[in-house]
């Protein structure tokens, strides 16, 4: 009888301990993946692969914004720091005295105003 009360006791502080690293790992998980914007979790889970390396995560972080047959500032296809596609391209001009002067492309984003320029002469 003091067996099984044994044994049942030691049933329950199993259950009770896995359950408290589950939830842990859990909340873990969560707090990991509320960072990661949703457009980069389908394209993990649409990838057949089973495991990623850094290198191939990093591979498709590029497809979803790099198109890497263009060159300049025209690569991007969404905006690197907020994922948005609302780019907006443009040129500007510098002027360092009379007889000096560059136009340059720019590209900014709308939506968070991350901003990138090509200085070209």
């Amino acid at each position: 009888m003091n067996d099984k009360i044994l044994f049942i006791i030691g049933i329950i502080i199993t259950w009770l301990v896995t359950r408290f690293y589950y939830r842990l790992s859990a909340k873990d998980q969560k707090s990991i993946l509320n960072k990661i914007p949703e457009e980069l979790k389908k394209a993990i889970r649409d990838d057949r692969r089973e495991l990623l390396t850094v290198k191939e995560l990093n591979e498709l972080l590029e497809q979803k914004t790099l198109d890497k047959s263009k060159d300049g500032l025209d690569v991007f296809k969404v905006c690197p720091k907020c994922g948005s596609a609302h780019l907006n391209r443009g040129k500007e001009w510098y002027v360092d005295g009379p007889d000096q002067a560059w136009q340059f492309n720019i590209l900014e984003c709308a939506d968070c105003r991350w901003r990138a320029d090509d200085l070209t002469s």
